[in-house]
């Protein structure tokens, strides 16, 4: 595959997802961590079931929403999961 969903459990004892590309990549990451690793797999699920019709939105900067690495950098710390539905 090109591609590797990995669940893990984080510093904090979260556990965690994030899809691995095969050259080593990190390409997406889950916002949430969760206590219970089903609940962490539960959300590469609803990953996958919502990714195949998700579609390409343009927005300018003005638009555009923070991505938790910008809030890191700006000392915001909330985030959100879209579509976790939880």
């Amino acid at each position: 595959g090109r591609a590797a969903f990995e669940v893990y459990e984080d510093n904090g004892g979260e556990f965690r997802w994030r899809l691995r590309h095969r050259n080593g990549q990190i390409v997406a990451t889950g916002s949430e961590g969760y206590a219970e690793k089903s609940k962490a797999e539960d959300a590469v699920d609803r990953f996958k079931l919502n990714a195949p019709g998700s579609e390409i939105e343009d927005l300018d900067a003005a638009e555009a929403p923070e991505t938790s690495d910008e809030s890191e950098e700006s000392g915001d710390a909330a985030e959100e999961d879209a579509g976790d539905g939880e």
